[in-house]
């Protein structure tokens, strides 16, 4: 088992166009014979059904699958998968040599980087020449008894000399083979016997011991395709080759015709050891195999954009060529670069590459005619046979007599055996709305309006019912006018495929009504295009006019609040990046005249690529505007309770107030007096009034600092935030409480931690949060017989935050306070409203903040909030 590089006989491969997208065992379904993909390391790729069982693999993907074959074979194979340029050709064995022999002929595919792997089954004819190699080994020294063997062989066999490549003996089979007689071989130089200019007897000083294709010359001159099998032994000192000539030339044409009835079905074009010529419609050479640029006597890059008609004497029929069709031209001249001629017969063949159409000319040897038909029948009921394997039925159509073939599988589908659907009129059966459809599809192809006939209609059954039918059909022969005589065609069922799309649109209809009798409007969002559909109810919500078409780029971004767009985007972006598992966001949407509502959005991936990303997706959108008018309301309803609130807490303080002021304003009229009598006196100087006039500066400032807090802490504002030093804030409501701790006989401790950061806060607000804990505080001590210290502490917190606690020393909380001591309405306070704690907390909150009790025993209670700081 050595390996090959010499051209294999014909093989074939899947169109290099058609199938690239699909995968590697959908791109062989169609061949006939085993196939499979290999990588370069010896791995199956993907396989045909034939191929699998053929060697009938442990498993049908990566390496596992060589286990079939045996340690010799695996290298082999392996080595010519890394060395071979472009096309190997091997013989592989499973099970030793008693077991079974592969030929694996193999082309190299660029497009996906692999190679597609072609194998038959030769096994009887691979024992016969080992049986016949082993008899030959052992009487190699009976002169007699070898001559019987080759007079009685029945395939040509030589016998030649290594030293000089004569012909020392041949069998009769051979002189039958070449033409001459046994005794005009015998002596002849194997040179005769060589067609070309190959160097005879190459394969024999290579010590080559299998040949698979070379063409020899017969005595009449005409040539012909062999494949060599060769055993070398001594004989009287000097080495002798026994050669086993077989004719390939049947085996040739087979390939021939298999390669032209898969060029029919699959429209391929890829190399094979005949001549192939690919002509547009203007008779040029559009690509062209290496045989026939070797057979014309050009490079591949020479014969390219040559008139065929250089090439080929039949003028008129290639002028004819797409006019008539012709599917053969019958032997005639054709003509080589250097001008000399050659005989030969053209089979043509027609297809449509990307939209351009193209003539397929095989060119073949005379002698192969008779062999094209059969060949061409039996790849026709392989191709039938794997069609119906895949549950199509199968219909045959002669157009000039009007029958009508129809495989078993055809009536099955129906319900009918094949005798009765042989007596159906087609027509008949087709359902009364489709039947002017489907036979108006028939005759546009039959007229050539379309290139192959394809229609879908529903056909009646035996029981009465009726199912759906996807056919196509092509035709296989038509005449010199390029009117179809014949039409090759498949019915496939797709009764249940329609039922199940009926069945999802079904679906999705209700979906939409549930969605949009919900209120909702729905959006389906094409992700690569950026166009957006959106149903009539989101016009409705927007005031767009129902006459007027809306696009993509209508709704958004170009209608989106500015400043809600880059919420907007980031809602979106997390979910196609799948950081969220859905798309939901609230944004303000600017209706038709002008204005901006409130929606809330939700959506989500319904489609994505092969890459996984994502193409496609699907969403609702709900009028929200009106919750966000009610929270806005709520927001100010608090507002004004907590503006309530500090009105309240500015009465329950109006008598310290007084008290307060009355001090100052005691001091004023007493300093004063004083002043004025200084006056009166004779002698009095500027230094004897200077002090009485300080003193009256500092008690005035200090009044009219009094009221400026009064004032500052039951106005009525918006939140005014900027950084709050959260100590002094302290400081200047413990002065503020001081006359009402005095009052109770409270001390103050406060435990400040410095440095501390300061927070971002409306300074109004978080004075009226401490001073109404410190009021509570105070109050709570009211009735204690303890001593009556309230401690207010401030310290940076670990999350980020300064946290500050207020400690009374009181009985802690009431039971029915407890519970929720933040809900509203509820307090033990005769004159109380309860909304005090609440609307500190949602003070706390607004600001970012939170706020709790940290404890409330019989000993006292603590209250504590945090507040975030000011960002470096």
């Amino acid at each position: 088992m050595k390996r090959e590089t010499v051209l294999p006989a014909p093989l074939i491969f899947p169109p290099p166009t058609e199938a690239r997208g699909a995968s590697p065992a959908d791109a062989l379904a169609g061949l006939p014979v085993p196939a499979a993909f290999l990588t370069a390391d010896a791995g199956l790729s993907g396989a045909n059904r034939e191929w699998i069982q053929l060697l009938e693999p442990a498993t049908r993907e990566g390496a596992g699958w060589l286990a079939c074959l045996d340690v010799a074979a695996v290298s082999l194979l392996r080595d010519a998968l890394l060395r071979a340029e472009g096309q190997f050709d091997l013989t592989l064995t499973q099970g030793g040599e008693n077991g079974r022999y592969f030929r694996v002929r193999g082309r190299f595919d660029a497009a996906r980087g692999e190679w597609l792997s072609v194998w038959t089954d030769e096994s009887v004819s691979m024992r016969a020449d080992l049986a016949l190699s082993r008899a030959l080994m052992v009487a190699h020294e009976a002169r007699e008894e070898v001559e019987n063997i080759f007079d009685a062989a029945a395939e040509a066999m030589l016998m030649v000399d290594c030293g000089t490549l004569r012909i020392l003996r041949s069998n009769p089979g051979a002189a039958q083979l070449y033409g001459y007689s046994v005794r005009d071989l015998e002596g002849r130089p194997v040179g005769d016997l060589v067609a070309g200019s190959a160097i005879a007897g190459d394969f024999l000083r290579l010590h080559r011991d299998y040949v698979p294709l070379r063409f020899h010359r017969r005595a009449d001159g005409s040539h012909i395709a062999v494949e060599i099998r060769i055993r070398y032994c001594t004989r009287n000192c000097r080495e002798v080759a026994v050669l086993t000539v077989r004719d390939a030339s049947e085996r040739t044409r087979s390939a021939a015709v298999q390669l032209e009835s898969d060029l029919r079905y699959r429209t391929v074009f890829d190399g094979a050891p005949f001549p192939i010529l690919l002509l547009n419609t203007q008779g040029s050479i559009v690509d062209a195999n290496p045989a026939a640029a070797d057979l014309y006597r050009f490079t591949r890059d020479e014969i390219l954009g040559q008139r065929a008609a250089s090439l080929i004497t039949n003028d008129l029929a290639l002028l004819r060529l797409f006019v008539t069709r012709p599917t053969f031209l019958p032997a005639g001249d054709h003509v080589r670069k250097d001008g000399t001629r050659f005989a030969a017969e053209t089979t043509v063949s027609y297809v449509n590459q990307r939209g351009v159409s193209l003539a397929i000319l095989i060119v073949r040897d005379v002698t192969e005619a008779r062999e094209t038909v059969a060949r061409l029948e039996e790849a026709e009921e392989r191709w039938r046979f794997a069609l119906e394997g895949a549950g199509d039925g199968v219909w045959d159509w002669n157009v000039r007599d009007g029958s009508f073939y129809r495989s078993p599988r055809w009536g099955e589908m129906l319900g009918y055996t094949p005798a009765e659907s042989r007596r159906l009129a087609w027509r008949e059966l087709i359902h009364p709305d489709d039947r002017s459809r489907v036979l108006g599809k028939m005759e546009d192809y039959l007229h050539g309006v379309v290139p192959i006939y394809e229609a879908e209609f529903r056909l009646r059954c035996k029981t009465g019912q009726y199912r759906w039918i996807a056919a196509r059909g092509k035709a296989m022969a038509r005449d010199a006018d390029g009117t179809p005589m014949r039409i090759l065609g498949t019915h496939r069922d797709i009764s249940e495929t329609r039922s199940l799309m009926e069945t999802l649109r079904a679906s999705e209809r209700l979906w939409q009504f549930a969605l949009e009798g919900h209120g909702d409007a729905l959006w389906d969002w094409a992700v690569e295009t950026g166009e957006i559909n959106v149903s009539a109810s989101f016009a409705t919500i927007i005031g767009y006019p129902e006459d007027r078409p809306l696009s993509g780029n209508d709704i958004w971004p170009s209608r989106l609040h500015p400043d809600d767009l880059r919420g907007a985007i980031a809602a979106f972006s997390a979910h196609l990046s799948g950081a969220r598992p859905i798309t939901e966001t609230e944004f303000r949407l600017r209706m038709e005249d002008g204005s901006y509502r409130w929606i809330a959005l939700r959506g989500k991936i319904m489609e994505r690529d092969a890459n996984g990303r994502s193409t496609r997706m699907i969403g609702t959108v709900r009028d929200v505007h009106d919750r966000h008018l009610s929270v806005e309301r709520e927001k100010q309803q608090q507002r004004e309770l907590a503006h309530a609130a500090r009105l309240i807490h500015v009465g329950e303080m109006a008598s310290a107030l007084a008290h307060e002021l009355n001090q100052p304003l005691t001091a004023l009229r007493n300093f004063s007096a004083v002043a004025m009598r200084r006056l009166e006196e004779p002698e009095s100087g500027g230094e004897a009034i200077r002090g009485p006039l300080k003193m009256i500066a500092e008690q005035a400032l200090r009044a009219g600092e009094i009221v400026h807090r009064v004032r500052g802490f039951v106005r009525k504002g918006g939140l005014v935030t900027a950084p709050v030093a959260l100590n002094e804030v302290v400081r200047d409501m413990v002065r503020f409480a001081e006359f009402d701790a005095r009052a109770h006989s409270v001390q103050f401790v406060l435990e400040l931690a410095d440095p501390l950061h300061p927070v971002l806060a409306d300074q109004v607000q978080i004075e009226q949060v401490i001073g109404n804990l410190v009021k509570n505080g105070i109050e709570a001590m009211g009735e204690s017989t303890r001593e009556r210290v309230l401690t207010i502490r401030t310290r940076p917190l670990d999350d980020g935050t300064v946290g500050v606690c207020v400690i009374d020393r009181g009985g802690g909380l009431a039971d029915v306070v407890r519970a929720d001591p933040f809900a509203p309405f509820v307090t033990t306070k005769p004159d109380g409203v309860g909304l005090g704690l609440a609307i500190c907390r949602t003070i706390v909150e607004n600001h970012g903040g939170r706020m709790w009790v940290e404890s409330s025993t019989s000993s006292g209670t603590t209250f504590s909030f945090c507040l975030p700081v000011v960002a470096v």
